[in-house]
């Protein structure tokens, strides 16, 4: 029996190829792709060879364009596209017949894993896998949990109540500029230095702006959790 005897096609190892694109994603690093899920993309889901898994990688060193086109191929916008292919090779009656229903189901979901992953981003934080809509990033890359947990630990300001994620910073400071004329007349700003005054800062909260430290090292330790700081007299 010939390994690609007509209606008896070998199946695709679906857990493998899983396993690979789930690495080149969430490393962001295309070189990771192997041969065996290079092919599946290449020859089903909408894809050209660019003549080599090498070159395939070339082209695709922007993972984020990578992981758009294998829900749209190369050929489509549409974000369904590869999906709505996975379906039809497991049901399509003339290619269950020439290549067997094994092959087919595994070509499937072979399919549908990388699909499935182009969705899934890891949150950087616990490298929890998060499943969206199309593959949108999360939020400064972070799961609902330790986006959570980031709020929770942050600190409130003392006159207004409302966390702080960062506080405003302002010192007195004049800026020199050279002033000229382009080709139509227009002034043309060239910034050459700044002069710092007395070096006094104001270091404030960017929802009430009411001054709470005139020190960057308090600032910090603010930031940082710190309890009890001396705030600006007369604030």
């Amino acid at each position: 029996m010939g390994k690609y005897e007509a209606g008896n096609w070998p199946p695709y190892n679906v857990k493998a190829i899983e396993q690979n694109i789930r690495l080149v994603l969430r490393t962001g690093d295309i070189r990771k792709l192997n041969g065996k899920t290079y092919h599946v993309i290449s020859q089903h889901m909408g894809f050209i060879a660019h003549y080599s898994l090498a070159g395939f990688g070339d082209e695709y060193q922007d993972i984020e364009e990578f992981r758009r086109k294998l829900q749209t191929s190369e050929m489509s916008r549409d974000y369904n596209h590869t999906t709505l292919q996975a379906v039809r090779e497991e049901t399509d009656s003339d290619f269950n017949t020439w290549y067997g229903p094994a092959y087919q189901r595994s070509k499937a979901a072979a399919m549908k894993a990388i699909i499935r992953a182009a969705r899934t981003r890891w949150c950087k934080e616990c490298s929890k896998e998060v499943e969206t809509q199309f593959g949108e990033p999360l939020p400064e890359g972070l799961c609902e949990q330790c986006t959570a947990k980031k709020v929770a630990a942050q600190p409130v300001c003392p006159k207004c109540g409302k966390k702080i994620e960062r506080l405003r910073l302002y010192e007195d400071a004049e800026v020199l500029f050279n002033l000229s004329v382009d080709g139509t007349g227009q002034l043309v700003y060239d910034r050459k230095d700044i002069i710092y005054g007395d070096g006094r800062q104001s270091i404030e909260c960017p929802h009430c702006q009411q001054e709470l430290f005139d020190d960057e090292l308090k600032a910090m330790a603010f930031l940082n959790g710190a309890k009890q700081l001396e705030l600006v007299k007369g604030t």
